[in-house]
């Protein structure tokens, strides 16, 4: 797995959602571990504003499965659009 795309830093998220649509072994598994990962990062914050419990759980949770959202969808769309660009050249 490769985290360059067009010269630039790819995060691991955007590489796992890619390789999940391109159907590559053990891609859930990186989906679900970004999953984890970014939700970890949002409770140290969400800690740091003064949550606990069920409430930092709930946000933390949520939180990371908006963003996970976005990126899948995202990478659906990028993938749609790489065969209109490649016509195109």
């Amino acid at each position: 797995m490769t985290y360059e795309y067009l010269g630039q830093l790819a995060l691991p998220s955007g590489v796992a959602a890619e390789d999940f649509f391109d159907g590559k072994p053990g891609s859930l598994t990186s989906l679900i571990t970004s999953f984890i990962g970014r939700a970890g990062i949002i409770s140290v914050g969400g800690y740091m504003a003064g949550l606990h419990g069920k409430q930092l759980f709930k946000v933390s949770v949520f939180s990371s499965l908006a963003v996970e959202t976005f990126v899948l969808l995202f990478a659906l769309y990028s993938k749609q659009q790489k065969p209109a660009v490649a016509d195109a050249i």
